[in-house]
């Protein structure tokens, strides 16, 4: 038997050296019997762990009694390190008297690296289920609370994790959801497992919400957990709702269909069709898809396949999907994907037919199937690395790809070792696998590994092997795929750096949210619209607008909520003014839409508030400057204008009209076509005031003699400067 167990036994003398032991003792010891006989724990151990091990040893000597477990760290002969277990117990000669100590050893430095790595999995898991939408639960066998997340918590109504610990799920269920509940509970417990159940939660405040289920069963009897991972289905439950109750809705959604749609009876009549049918048909009307025959809109081959199909559902046989070719009716073929079904139309039962244009795909398709031929041998050898070991773990075999993938020539790969283009952290995780491997036989299928390539560069593979077994069924080496997955792991890294930098802008958001009954009082909102408002939640809790708004205001929000009401259709970006705490005027932009409870009652609104103040008082600085300088501008004495740089007027003051002797700035616009010619007496002082102008970017006191419309002559000083946009260029 001794010689036959996989765990060490051992005998040793009152000063711990070896005087028995077994094969598997040496074994995990790592040396030889022979050098075994007249070793000293002191030996294969360090001064830390040599100190534990004779405590322990002294313990068990002065007290006589055994202890049945304890580890420690041995070194083997090797050099390597690896943890064991270890019983102890007194051994006495015929006389009682203590002669030595005895005990059984097993190795389980893989159960001590696979608890290192469940705690450091634990831990990024712990992270993940604390920070993700879906709400994890953990039960006990009588369905008690012992773990919950926070969005769980959240789903639940309560504050915190202390308020469910210990308490039974039906204490938060609906009432007519309850004894279910219970049901599957039990039923999960019995079966293991329990999928895609959909119950509501109520919370204190009497707000149902509505969740889908998952659990699993782990361990059995009363040390049993149930695993539970619970989403907030609300918003699908009522959609869903919302779209069974809305024919009109239905019917909106297939007009806009971007497929193309029809309604036909058993009989084939189309009794409706949508404008992307008719689109892909290239008809003009309903009527003509109606009137022309079905030979003439599908090539030969589809209709007779139509027919097929025409006989097949006589029976109830035909098909639900299936591909044709139309002919348009400009002659042109398009390829189309259908989909058929019965659905209830005008609470009659006729059959949707669903068509899809897939020309392009079916175009594509086939190019793929004429290049197949050409790439089929170059992709079946060069997209995964195939290699062989043999069992000390040295290359005997490895194709192309595998070579690109560890980045070595094929005639220096031949004969290399994982150790040589591994870290020691790597290397020992590849160890591991293919001693797993050879240990039960079983194929792996995968494991991620770190390489450094040849060029130094550090990629990922992913790889999966298989024992290579000899005529007589013993394993003479490893062979397996491996694929380059260095973009996957990038990607995968970049992934979780942009959640969380995204995470962090949606809860930073500086709009307020906000829930409020029918009478308008808040029954929830977020801390950026108490920010706004100036209240505490203490204080807004319950508030009504009226008490926050002047009744000019109030009224306002009146009709934009009763509005949104009646109607049903949301509002956005219409703004009100508001008093805050503190007595100051602010303005904000708001969007509402109606919230309805799970049978389509109207129970309150939602919305979100943006502060519009400072906008509002831009837009009120910006009125009142633009007031001021119209009146400056079409009052002064001067004559004021703006002209293009081809010589037309765009703007210009009554006074420029009055000097120039025409009735009005309109007038004067529309008859001077070239300031130049027709404005100045002398054309050769415009292209003078335009040299000045070009050099400088203005002109001050340029002294000129004018045409008025009647032809009498005058003098003007000219004051001008050009306007340019953001990129330098003249705009007048």
């Amino acid at each position: 038997v001794l010689e036959n167990i996989e765990e060490g036994y051992y005998e040793v003398d009152i000063k711990g050296n070896f005087t028995f032991f077994n094969d598997s003792l040496s074994r995990i010891l790592g040396y030889p019997q022979e050098e075994m006989m007249v070793l000293n724990n002191r030996q294969f151990t360090d001064k830390e762990n040599a100190k534990k091990l004779f405590k322990t040893f002294n313990e068990v000597y002065k007290t006589g009694e055994s202890t049945k477990e304890f580890n420690w760290q041995i070194i083997r002969k090797d050099g390597t390190k690896r943890f064991i277990e270890v019983s102890v117990s007194l051994q006495k000669n015929s006389s009682g008297k203590p002669i030595g100590f005895r005990g059984i050893a097993r190795d389980i430095t893989e159960r001590k690296q696979a608890e290192e790595a469940l705690r450091e999995s634990e831990e990024k898991h712990r992270v993940l289920i604390e920070t993700t939408d879906t709400g994890y639960l953990i039960l006990d066998a009588q369905g008690r609370v012992i773990d919950a997340n926070k969005e769980y918590i959240r789903l639940t109504g309560y504050g915190a994790l202390e308020e469910i610990l210990g308490r039974g799920l039906v204490e938060w269920t609906a009432p007519y959801d309850m004894e279910r509940n219970a049901a599957e509970v039990k039923r999960c417990v019995e079966q293991g497992y329990v999928r895609n159940l959909e119950i509501d939660y109520i919370n204190r405040s009497g707000q149902i919400t509505s969740i889908e289920l998952n659990a699993t069963v782990l361990g059995s009897g009363d040390s049993a957990r149930i695993l539970s991972l619970c989403r907030d289905i609300t918003d699908r439950k009522r959609a869903g709702e919302a779209l069974r109750r809305s024919e009109k809705n239905f019917r909106h959604s297939l007009d806009e269909s971007p497929l193309g749609v029809r309604i036909v009876t058993v009989e084939g009549e189309t009794i409706y069709a949508n404008r992307a049918i008719l689109d892909i048909y290239g008809f003009d009307s309903v009527e003509e898809l109606r009137t022309t025959p079905t030979k003439n809109r599908y090539t030969p081959q589809s209709y007779a396949e139509f027919k097929i199909r025409r006989e097949k559902r006589k029976g109830d046989d035909g098909p639900s999907e299936y591909e044709l070719s139309i002919v348009r009716k400009n002659g042109e073929i398009r390829d189309l994907q259908v989909f058929r079904k019965e659905v209830l139309w005008d609470v009659e039962e006729q059959f949707q037919v669903i068509y899809q244009d897939i020309t392009e795909r079916k175009r594509a398709e086939e190019a793929l199937r004429e290049s197949e031929e050409k790439y089929r041998n170059i992709l079946e050898n060069m997209q995964e690395g195939y290699f062989e070991l043999d069992l000390a773990g040295n290359y005997t075999f490895a194709n192309d790809a595998e070579c690109r993938n560890i980045g070595y020539p094929k005639e220096e790969l031949i004969g290399m070792n994982n150790r040589q283009y591994q870290d020691e952290t790597n290397a020992q995780k590849m160890y591991q696998f293919f001693r797993r491997l050879f240990r039960t036989g079983e194929p792996v299928k995968t494991v991620d590994v770190e390489i450094i390539r040849k060029n130094g560069t550090k990629n990922f593979n992913e790889v999966s092997a298989s024992l290579i077994r000899d005529a007589e069924g013993k394993p003479i080496g490893f062979r397996g795929i491996s694929r380059d997955i260095t973009e996957r792991k990038r990607a995968e890294e970049a992934l979780v750096k942009s959640e969380e930098k995204y995470r962090t802008i949606l809860e930073n958001i500086q709009e307020g949210y906000f829930e409020v009954d029918l009478s308008g009082n808040f029954t929830f909102f977020n801390d950026s619209l108490c920010r706004i408002i100036g209240y505490s939640k203490e204080e807004l809790l319950g508030m009504n607008n009226r008490q926050y708004t002047d009744k000019e205001q109030s009224k306002k929000l009146f009709q934009a909520f009763n509005k949104v009401y009646n109607t049903g259709e949301p509002t956005e970006g219409f703004d009100w003014q508001f008093i805050r705490k503190d007595g100051t005027k602010r303005y904000v932009d708001e969007s509402v839409s109606l919230q309805k409870d799970s049978s389509g009652k109207p129970m309150g609104f939602r919305g979100i508030v943006r502060d519009a103040t400072e906008r509002k008082q831009a837009e009120e600085a910006i009125k009142n400057s633009e007031l001021k300088y119209r009146n400056i501008f079409e009052n002064a004495m001067e004559g004021i204008y703006q002209s293009i740089m081809e010589g037309r007027f765009i703007t210009a003051n009554n006074a420029l009209a009055r000097m120039t002797g025409y009735d009005s700035p309109e007038e004067l616009i529309e008859s001077i076509k070239d300031i130049g010619t027709q404005l100045y007496v002398h054309p050769e002082d415009r292209e003078r005031f335009m040299e000045i102008r070009d050099a400088k970017g203005f002109v001050d006191g340029f002294e000129v003699e004018f045409y008025k419309k009647d032809g009498s002559k005058f003098w003007v000083v000219i004051n001008s400067r050009t306007v340019k946009d953001e990129q330098g260029k003249i705009l007048y």
